[in-house]
């Protein structure tokens, strides 16, 4: 019973690391989107936690993918800071990390074997589902109750409960929408989305270092930068301790 309850306890540990990681890419991701956005026909907090958890599941779900695109998308982000010199604008780079992504992730889909980009489509779709339903239902208990807690407990709220219905969903919808995209189309559409978040978060330390790089765009990277240690944190420490609990709790493992 005890050697059971040890290796239950390590188990919850590494389980409580791994969504943990996750939960610092939620947390980036969620104040970004959530900033950029701003309440319009959809609130900014329903948005920001469907699409953080979309593209947190397809990230973390193409993780071979994502380094490979990381790698490319960061040399082209650090060139286009340098030659921009001032006033470089985040959409420009959406834009170009963006364009080379989807080419890299598009040639990855057509070429690669023994890959599983073929799911990329399913697990990004029940991630948007996911992020929707949680972050729809915590929208209408804060505004229920008239409470506005500071976005790290947003964030630390928001992670462990839509990563919970993902890992609940994803065996389901599996099946469902994992032949939407050709090959292609799932590698491209990893390449875009990885390329686009490293494209960000470059312009975003560039506007830490050097704010005057950004020029006009300053004044959102300080406003995002002052905001992201409380969201990464909140992402960090909701994510391991949803891990550990499943851990504690048997989850089982999910090889998809």
């Amino acid at each position: 019973m005890r050697n059971l309850l040890l290796e239950r306890f390590k188990e919850a540990l590494i389980r409580g690391v791994i969504w943990g990681f996750v939960g610092i890419l939620f947390g980036s991701l969620f104040i970004s989107v959530y900033h950029f956005v701003g309440d319009g026909p959809v609130p900014a907090l329903v948005l920001a936690g469907t699409l953080s958890t979309g593209l947190g599941a397809m990230i973390y779900g193409s993780m071979r993918l994502a380094v490979i695109i990381a790698a490319f998308c960061s040399v082209l982000a650090v060139a286009s800071l340098i030659v921009a010199e001032a006033d470089a604008s985040p959409m420009h780079m959406i834009l170009r990390t963006g364009a080379l992504g989807l080419v890299i992730g598009a040639l990855y889909g057509a070429f690669a074997r023994h890959s599983r980009i073929y799911r990329a489509d399913a697990k990004t779709l029940t991630g948007l589902i996911s992020g929707a339903l949680v972050s729809g239902l915590f929208l209408v208990v804060l505004r229920s109750g008239d409470i506005e807690p500071p976005i790290g407990w947003t964030v630390a709220l928001l992670c462990p409960l839509a990563g919970l219905v993902y890992t609940r969903l994803i065996e389901t919808t599996l099946p469902w929408f994992q032949n939407i995209l050709p090959p292609v189309g799932d590698g491209a559409l990893v390449g875009a989305g990885v390329a686009v978040y490293i494209g960000v978060g470059l312009w975003l330390v560039a506007g830490y270092i050097d704010p005057t790089i950004l020029g006009n765009h300053a004044t959102d990277a300080k406003t995002i930068l002052r905001q992201l240690p409380s969201a990464v944190f909140g992402g960090l420490a909701g994510g391991f301790i949803g891990g550990f609990i499943g851990g504690m709790l048997g989850m089982k493992w999910q090889d998809l």
